[in-house]
């Protein structure tokens, strides 16, 4: 089916979407431009760990590359207050992304109705004092299926690493 895709879409449309997505789990683009917002699939988001809440899976929609998720999360943390507990830090997330769906299980099958998601995002509260972990999978099709984009990282290195304002890209 993406030949049909490319066949209709014609090559000049296609090429910066392919570029973007080539940049998935490297941190590449935001997914925001229009071209993208129309192709954009859905990330989930697994909040485990955080003190007075339990596993929380959420479907988001919109952008799923690492840079999309690193704003969320620096916007969720602005809201929140520094220095936030993690509880805080969910409720300012769940107060900013009014459209997530709530999923019964991270991985497997989705309900109907609800697209694949291209990134999966992992958010743990250690036991102890300790910073959020953030861990990112992404999926590279069929054959290859969910490939980690590297280790754990503390919230605040992963917002560093890919928000684009952080990098003195766009606020």
């Amino acid at each position: 089916m993406p030949g049909l895709f490319i066949a209709a879409a014609g090559a000049s449309k296609v090429a910066p979407i392919l570029a973007a997505a080539a940049g998935r789990c490297r941190g590449g683009g935001t997914g925001e431009t229009e071209q993208t917002k129309a192709m954009a699939s859905p990330s989930v988001v697994s909040f485990l760990g955080i003190p007075g809440w339990g596993a929380l899976h959420l479907q988001l929609p919109g952008s799923a590359e690492p840079a999309a998720m690193a704003k969320r999360l620096r916007r969720a943390q602005e809201a929140a207050g520094a220095p936030c507990p993690p509880a805080a830090l969910l409720a300012a997330f769940l107060r900013q992304e009014r459209d997530a769906l709530p999923l019964a299980r991270p991985w497997g099958a989705l309900p109907r109705g609800l697209h694949r998601q291209s990134h999966r995002y992992r958010i743990v509260c250690p036991p102890g004092p300790g910073d959020l972990q953030v861990r990112a999978w992404c999926w590279h099709g069929t054959a290859r299926g969910w490939r980690s984009c590297g280790r754990s990282l503390a919230i605040g290195r992963f917002v560093e690493r890919f928000d684009p304002a952080r990098r003195g890209g766009e606020p």
